[in-house]
């Protein structure tokens, strides 16, 4: 193989490799947009609701 191809081929696994960095990134920023932007606080128990139900 020549240096050039081995080059060639190496620059475009890492340009795969940073298009899927990116899109992870992108998904991960997403999903915690979503969450945080959704989140509610959990309720507190009230005094007469302290047992589990059966």
């Amino acid at each position: 193989m020549r240096l050039r191809t081995i080059v060639g081929r190496l620059a475009a696994l890492a340009g795969v490799g940073a298009v899927v960095v990116i899109g992870a990134a992108f998904s991960l920023s997403f999903a915690y947009r979503h969450a945080v932007q959704n989140f509610e606080p959990a309720q507190p128990a009230t005094a007469g609701d302290t047992t589990r139900s059966q």
